[in-house]
C-alpha cells in the first residue's frame, strides 16, 4: 500500500494489471541534497515533514539521454541502501504523449499512459555500490518521439513496518511539496 500512496503523491496514475547511444542528445540536473521529506501512514502527502538527515534515497543528480533507439534515465544518489526498499517513478512526456514508469527494486517495471497500461521491455539497473538507478526505455514504446522531457521521484521505506514513515525525494523540486502532486520535468531533449 505504501507504493500506491507514493505513486499517487507523485501524480502517477497506475493501471495495475496483473548502453548510451552514440551521438545522443541529453540533459543533466544537479539536484539539491538534504531535501528528502517523510510521510507517516496516517498523514496525507500535504503533511510532509522535512527529513534533511536522510541520505538514503536523496537524489543528487538526474540525467536523461534521447538516443536513436532508447531513452536512458539515470538517477544518482547521495546514498543508496537496499535495507528498506526502493521505488522509482519516472515520467516521460513526449510529442507522442505521456508515459509513467513505476519500478520497485527487484520487480519488473510497470509503464502506463494516462488511461491504460503499456507493455514494454524496459531494462533496469540498480547499483547500490555506485548509488545509481538506470532505466532504458525503447523509443518504440514511446511512439518514436521527436523530443522527450523527463522527471523522477524516488521513495524509500517500503520494507519498513506500516507505522514507519515513507521517504520521498523528487528531482527538480528541492523538498518543496506542492498541492499539484505532479512530477516536475526537465527540458526538451531532441533525438540524437
Amino acid at each position: 500500500m505504501k507504493l500506491v500512496r507514493a505513486a499517487l503523491y507523485l501524480g502517477v496514475g497506475l493501471v495495475l494489471l496483473v548502453p548510451t547511444q552514440a551521438y545522443a542528445a541529453n540533459t543533466s540536473h544537479v539536484d539539491a541534497t538534504g531535501d528528502v521529506v517523510a510521510f507517516t501512514p496516517e498523514s496525507d502527502f500535504e503533511d510532509a515533514v522535512p527529513a534533511p538527515e536522510r541520505r538514503n534515497g536523496d537524489i543528487r543528480g538526474f540525467y536523461y539521454t534521447h538516443g536513436k533507439r532508447a531513452v536512458i534515465v539515470t538517477i544518482r544518489f547521495v546514498e543508496l541502501s537496499k535495507a528498506d526498499g526502493l521505488g522509482t517513478v519516472v515520467r516521460l512526456n513526449t510529442d507522442r504523449g505521456r508515459r509513467d514508469i513505476v519500478h520497485v527494486a527487484g520487480l519488473r517495471p510497470m509503464m502506463s499512459s494516462p488511461h491504460r497500461s503499456v507493455r514494454c521491455n524496459i531494462r533496469t539497473s540498480v547499483s547500490y555500490a555506485n548509488d545509481r538507478v538506470q532505466l532504458v526505455v525503447p523509443r518504440r514504446c514511446l511512439g518514436n518521439p521527436r523530443w522527450v522531457r523527463a522527471g523522477a521521484g524516488v521513495f524509500t521505506g517500503l520494507e519498513t513496518s506500516e507505522d514507519e514513515p515513507l521517504f520521498v525525494d523528487e528531482a527538480y523540486r528541492n523538498g518543496n511539496v506542492t498541492q499539484s502532486n505532479d512530477l516536475r520535468l526537465g527540458g526538451r531533449v531532441l533525438r540524437g
